[in-house]
């Protein structure tokens, strides 16, 4: 009895066996599309065609779109491959153009081009899983939505509003009553790429009947491709390298918040050698702040993220065979520093705007440039022109390791006040930081004029008026020697 059990049982085994390789066979006339090839059904395969799909990119969700699948074959197995765009792919990560094959087919990429690329078609969950080795990636993005997912918004008409009113009574052996009403207006309309802005204010005294001043009316757009921001009207320079100007023209500057925090904030660049594949950790203040795989050989990490303080950072490297390497790279962010290879840029062009009616509306032009170069350093400078004053600045801002950090810069300025000669002089200036160990950060700025001559654009053209009205400065004005200022800040 006993081996007539296990005699059964082994047949069953067997019966499963031989079911389990039996094709499937169908009737073509109980399909309405006879050319559809059945056998596929057999190779556990599904028929080629288009799919909605989720796909990921090493592991991370990327896109849900509608996807292509072609049927391939490769010593004599089948399989569904995915066409995916070469534009996809770059939106994707994929760095597209260290392969050329990729575009040989514009519609179909040859992923087979990239050395060790993978893709796998889940076809019951309808994913798409895509796996790429990290060198054959663009650098990953952290702290910025894709581009492809900006949006301008809707049409939109806004408006932001204060107003007080004051009433003031004295009485006693003098009365005295003064009174006072303000307002301001700040409506704003979005169009599309196009946002219009204008600042108004009314203001009404006891001495002073009502009046309408506008503070700027301007209308902006950005411009994704150069990470920059387009203004035409009535609006101020962005004052980076120099001391900002109220113009009426056009001014196009890059916009910090079409650039990921994490590269256009200052964090220093991490180098090393790895003797072996090995983990680096980089910690500040006792926060780990990033771990990576790293080959063996030299190795750079050029994008940390900035926390905004000071403290040493503690780079570990754990080798493969159990050995670990500690070093400390000093860190403190200067007064001015950009992250390696990041630019920063503003051009503005127009007429000087100044708050009296009675100042001579002159040509005036900024430019403005600083650029984050190796080694923790950045350098940065202007010109400023108009018609009476010409200036030029240039500076530098450095890391000095434990020191702390420094940044140092020089204007000279050409200059004619209205009744006087042409006159020139330098400003210089340093700051400095440095953060201690209390958790304190020292900031100091110090500004030097070396002689009577200098002065700024708005100090030059206010002395110079419309027609024969009186200027803000008489002609007899003769300029003294600015006064050297020095601020510590804790």
């Amino acid at each position: 009895m006993r081996y007539s059990i296990l005699a059964l049982f082994v047949s069953a085994a067997l019966l499963s066996v031989g079911a389990s390789a039996r094709s499937y066979t169908f009737n073509p006339a109980l399909i309405n599309d006879g050319a559809v090839d059945v056998s596929l059904f057999n190779e556990g395969l599904q028929l080629p065609g288009d799919y909605s799909v989720s796909i990921t990119m090493n592991g991370e969700a990327v896109d849900n779109t509608m996807v292509s699948f072609r049927l391939d074959g490769q010593n004599g197995h089948q399989y569904l491959t995915p066409c995916l765009t070469p534009e996809q792919l770059s939106r994707y990560g994929v760095d597209v153009s260290k392969y050329p094959a990729l575009s040989t087919n514009t519609s179909c990429a040859d992923l087979s081009a990239i050395p060790q690329a993978t893709t796998h078609f889940d076809f019951n969950n309808q994913q798409l899983s895509i796996v790429v080795p990290p060198q054959s990636m663009l650098p990953k993005v952290t702290g910025i939505a894709p581009e492809t997912l900006w949006d301008d918004g809707i049409p939109a008409l806004m408006l932001n509003w204060d107003a007080s009113t004051q009433h003031n009574e004295y009485r006693g052996a003098w009365s005295s009553r003064s009174e006072s009403d303000y307002v301001r207006l700040q409506p704003g309309i979005n169009l599309g790429a196009w946002r219009l802005r204008n600042a108004s204010t009314w203001q009404k005294s006891s001495s002073q009947p009502g009046k309408w001043q506008s503070a700027y009316t301007y209308a902006e757009r950005g411009i994704n491709s150069l990470k920059s921001r387009l203004t035409l009207g009535e609006s101020y320079t962005t004052g980076s390298v120099f001391d900002s100007v109220p113009f009426r023209g056009v001014m196009l500057a890059s916009d910090e918040n079409m650039v990921p925090y994490n590269q256009r904030a200052f964090a220093p660049v991490v180098r090393g050698i790895a003797r072996t594949q090995a983990r680096v950790e980089v910690r500040q203040n006792g926060y780990l702040m990033s771990s990576r795989t790293v080959p063996a050989g030299p190795f750079e990490i050029t994008d940390l993220p900035s926390t905004g303080s000071s403290g040493d950072l503690l780079v570990t490297v754990l080798e493969s065979d159990g050995s670990r390497q500690d070093i400390t790279v000093p860190y403190n962010a200067p007064a001015i520093a950009l992250r390696q290879g990041y630019l920063k840029y503003s051009v503005a062009g127009g007429q000087y705007r100044s708050s009296s009616d009675n100042v001579k509306h002159s040509p005036v032009m900024s430019g403005e440039l600083m650029y984050g170069l190796p080694w923790n350093l950045t350098v940065y400078g202007g010109i400023q022109t108009a018609e009476h004053y010409q200036a030029g600045s240039a500076g530098l801002g450095a890391m000095l390791g434990a020191w702390g950090a420094l940044s140092a810069d020089v204007t000279h300025a050409r200059s004619q006040r209205y009744g006087d000669n042409t006159r020139s002089g330098q400003r210089w200036r340093v700051r400095y930081n440095e953060g201690l160990a209390s958790g304190t950060t020292l900031s100091m700025a110090s500004e030097e004029y070396d002689s009577e001559g200098y002065s700024s654009l708005t100090e030059t053209l206010n002395t110079w008026c419309e027609g024969d009205h009186q200027c803000r400065y008489s002609f007899v004005y003769r300029p003294l020697k600015q006064k050297s200022r020095t601020s510590v800040s804790l």
